[in-house]
């Protein structure tokens, strides 16, 4: 066998529809009760391969059986069942279960099967075919299509549910094909069609025109088959039946069986020519009776659309009777509880008069209250102020402090230097002027510090503290660079004699 069929069957075993068939496995039963292969599978616990399913699938009794349990109530046909592989009992068994099929789809669902029904020939003579997996597979949709629609669907939808998810999936699709396109199947209830939309309906009506199209081809090649069929006989009967050398005279058995076979088809032919004759009549009928009925239908949908209009304008007018009544007894319970509001608003009256004299009793007591309220705010506000200044005080005293400690260290270093400048002039005077002179100058400059001290402390119940602080470091100060300046200028002049002195030394020493 060839390993590249034995692909495509492995393959379709996994498919979809397969699986699914292959659920049906512990439902079928034999007439006495036994299920069917159910020992087989169990004989040494040994699984099965694809090929020995794929077999079982093709021998006709198991699909059968299948569709029995779909529809339950077939008419009775024998299925013939063999020991040896005889196409011949494969092709009857097809042919029965093709025949349940398209019965079941017509009477029970209403519906016409359009695509072809599978070739029987190629399934029971050669199953082992790429062909022949293609036509199972046809066959298949049909049985899935039949399930899904019959009486018992629920339960088959469970057994589906029971896959996974994948599997599901591809089912859904298959259904959706089986049952929706209008290139399968064709409902024959006229009324569900009269209900389609028309862009649906103008799908339906194109794919029956295809549908005759391709019955008409096939018509002209069945009676070219026919004809050709009508020639090989008359060839076969005008040709010499003598005997050659000792043979006998009747013809061999081979061409009995296939002129047997081929009368057979001829027949079948003839029978099939004369149904899909029937059926484009009956097709062409059928498309002009409702071509009659979509005109009927057209003009009832105008004037329903017409009546449609006018009850529509009856129901608004209805409507608007309607709101108004309920609107007068609204209004009849709103002036009853007028009335009684009525009567509630005398009292109401007086005692707004009252509630008036209080408001304006009260709005007075308001006016008195906002004046204490506006002075007590501006007091606030000014002892806000006022703590505000006291704050910024304390910190320009603290500064001012601040600052007096480094005015007085400034004191200090000038001091010091001061002291190195006396030290300087010493050093550099010679006579005994420079101490006479440092003196005066440190009297004077402490004479200053004793002033700065004695006049703040004359004016000090007269001015602040900062004030005073600042003023007595100002003035300590002014005293310190006056007096640096002093020393400067006398460093200056003693600087100025020593060069005289020098150059009249030098002069001297010239002379001499």
């Amino acid at each position: 066998m060839d390993s590249n069929i034995m692909e495509i069957i492995e393959e379709f075993m996994e498919s979809a529809l397969a699986q699914w068939v292959q659920l049906f496995e512990k439902m079928v039963e034999r007439e006495d009760g036994v299920a069917l292969y159910s020992q087989y599978m169990e004989v040494n616990s040994i699984p099965q391969s694809a090929r020995d399913r794929y077999m079982r699938l093709t021998n006709g009794i198991f699909l059968n059986e299948v569709m029995r349990i779909i529809d339950p109530n077939p008419k009775v046909e024998r299925l013939y069942d063999s020991e040896r592989d005889d196409h011949m009992l494969r092709v009857q068994n097809f042919s029965i279960l093709n025949r349940h099929i398209r019965a079941f789809y017509q009477e029970d669902l209403q519906q016409l099967i359009l695509m072809p029904l599978p070739n029987i020939a190629i399934l029971g003579q050669d199953p082992i075919t790429e062909a022949a997996v293609e036509e199972l597979r046809r066959l298949l949709l049909l049985l899935l299509g039949c399930a899904v629609q019959c009486e018992e669907k629920e339960a088959f939808i469970q057994q589906i549910q029971s896959l996974d998810i994948e599997t599901q999936a591809a089912i859904a699709s298959c259904i959706q094909q089986v049952t929706q396109d209008p290139r399968m199947v064709l409902p024959l209830r006229w009324e569900e069609l009269v209900e389609v939309e028309g862009a649906d309906f103008q799908l339906v009506f194109t794919s029956m025109a295809k549908q005759i199209q391709n019955l008409l081809t096939q018509k002209d090649t069945q009676l070219e088959r026919i004809a050709e069929l009508c020639r090989e006989r008359e060839a076969q009967s005008d040709s010499p039946t003598a005997p050659l050398g000792g043979h006998s005279e009747e013809p061999p058995q081979g061409l009995a069986l296939q002129l047997a076979d081929s009368k057979a088809k001829l027949r079948r032919l003839k029978q099939q020519l004369e149904d899909k004759g029937d059926q484009i009549l009956d097709y062409n009928l059928e498309i002009q009776t409702m071509e009659d009925q979509l005109k009927k239908l057209h003009k009832e949908n105008r004037s329903l659309q017409g009546e449609v209009r006018g009850m529509r304008a009856l129901r608004d007018e209805l409507d608007c009777a309607r709101e108004r009544a309920a609107r007068a007894e609204q209004l009849q319970t709103e002036l009853q509880s007028c009335k009684h509001r009525l009567r509630s608003l005398e009292l109401t009256r007086t005692q707004l008069k009252e509630q008036q004299q209080l408001c304006a009793a009260l709005q007075e007591t308001k006016v008195l209250l906002e004046e204490q309220l506006a002075d007590a705010r501006a007091r606030c506000s000014s002892l806000r102020e006022l703590e505000r200044d006291n704050l910024l005080l304390r910190h320009k005293i603290i500064d001012v402090e601040a600052e007096r400690d480094t005015e007085r260290q400034r004191v200090d270093e000038l001091l010091e230097m001061n002291i190195s400048l006396e030290a300087d002039l010493r050093h550099s005077s010679s006579g005994g002027g420079g101490g006479n002179f440092s003196a005066p100058v440190h009297q004077r400059f402490l004479q200053s510090e004793l002033d700065s001290d004695e006049e703040p402390s004359n004016l000090i119940d007269q001015k602040p503290l900062s004030v005073e602080v600042g003023e007595a470091s100002t003035l300590m100060l002014l005293g310190a660079e006056q007096e640096n300046a002093e020393l400067r200028r006398r460093l200056e002049e003693l600087q100025a004699q020593q060069e005289v002195r020098g150059q009249g030394f030098e002069g001297d020493d010239w002379q001499k």
